[in-house]
């Protein structure tokens, strides 16, 4: 359930950046407008890599020990 919350949350928070970006695009210059964007990409890629099916994903691609060893 946990991995749902979290895509659902990245889906929210970068629908967010599209409907900033062509704000982003007309008003270049506004460094605020640009810190905006540049954190809901972030927080967005955070969630995604932080949920636990894809941390799963990148250990079984990445042959990292899924539990310490005992």
């Amino acid at each position: 359930m946990s991995g749902l919350v979290n895509y659902v949350s990245c889906a929210v928070l970068w629908l967010g950046l599209l409907v900033k970006a062509p704000d982003l695009v007309r008003h270049r210059s506004d460094p605020y407008l640009r810190a905006i964007c540049a954190v809901l990409g972030l927080a967005g890629l955070c969630f995604l890599l932080g949920a636990p099916p894809t941390v799963g994903a990148v250990n079984r691609l990445t042959g990292a020990p899924t539990s310490p060893p005992r």
